[in-house]
């Protein structure tokens, strides 16, 4: 896979908002996520969740999703078995993945769900600092801007997972060489 053509692969940019930064304490209480080739996009998934526990209000000044927003949202089990089967067959995609893939890890393994993911994960952040080696910052709302991306709003999940898809595209295209870029070329 990695000697392949990012032109012959199905991409799903994911982002998930959270009641804190641990993933093995915290929670997800949103996620969205953009299924997509480098020719356009597929299909979209959105979903608050119920995380089980109460939002801080530190977290909600972030991201704006209140308990109340919450309360009669799908459960985990849910919402992360209709994004396993969302992302089937797709190379994952986030801005600073580890941060996400933590959350969706533990996440898994907190609904009982024992199969290892087994999906490539690309980092944005990395292909981002790669492509574009002179910006100031590579926050994702910084790269908005940065490269001219429309802008959405911040620290909502499907509006996130769009602006990854944008960064990894305008990556792609700053790197590629008339269309043949290898996928290893992406991955750190």
């Amino acid at each position: 896979m990695l000697d392949s053509s990012v032109t012959e692969h199905e991409y799903t940019a994911f982002d998930f908002e959270t009641t804190g930064f641990d993933s093995e304490e915290d929670r997800v209480v949103e996620c969205g996520a953009v299924r997509f080739t480098v020719d356009g996009l597929v299909s979209t998934f959105q979903s608050l969740v119920s995380p089980g526990i109460s939002i801080p209000s530190q977290a909600t000044s972030v991201h704006g999703i209140t308990n109340q927003d919450v309360a009669n949202a799908p459960d985990a089990k849910t919402v992360f078995s209709n994004f396993l089967s969302y992302i089937d067959g797709s190379i994952l995609i986030a801005h600073n993945a580890s941060f996400d893939l933590g959350f969706l890890r533990a996440s898994l393994s907190r609904i009982n769900y024992v199969e290892p993911l087994d999906n490539l994960v690309l980092d944005t952040l990395f292909i981002a600092r790669k492509a574009f080696p002179n910006l100031k910052s590579y926050k994702l709302s910084d790269l908005q801007t940065s490269l001219f991306l429309e802008k959405k709003q911040s620290h909502r999940a499907l509006d996130d997972a769009y602006t990854c898809m944008e960064v990894f595209l305008a990556g792609v295209e700053k790197m590629g060489y008339f269309g043949a870029l290898p996928i290893k070329e992406l991955t750190v």
